[in-house]
């Protein structure tokens, strides 16, 4: 079934390349925010909430797409 929507060659943690740098992307995103937010100075609850989810979005896809399992 896994493999009817996801690009998945074998198990392991290269399984999926594509979505590898997928999830780098979230976090090289949220690390961008983190930046600009704080040479704005704008580092409020908001925007470290934003952060958070960006950065638990790519660690949430990669344990999806490392351990899924038929």
């Amino acid at each position: 079934m896994i493999d009817l929507y996801c690009e998945r060659t074998h198990n392991g943690l290269l399984a999926e390349p594509l979505n590898l740098f997928t999830n780098i992307g979230f976090f090289v995103s949220a690390y961008l925010i983190y930046q600009l937010a704080r040479k704005l100075n704008k580092l409020d609850w908001k925007i470290l909430s934003l952060i958070a989810l960006v950065a638990l979005t790519g660690i949430g896809s990669g344990l999806f797409h490392t351990y899924a399992v038929e």
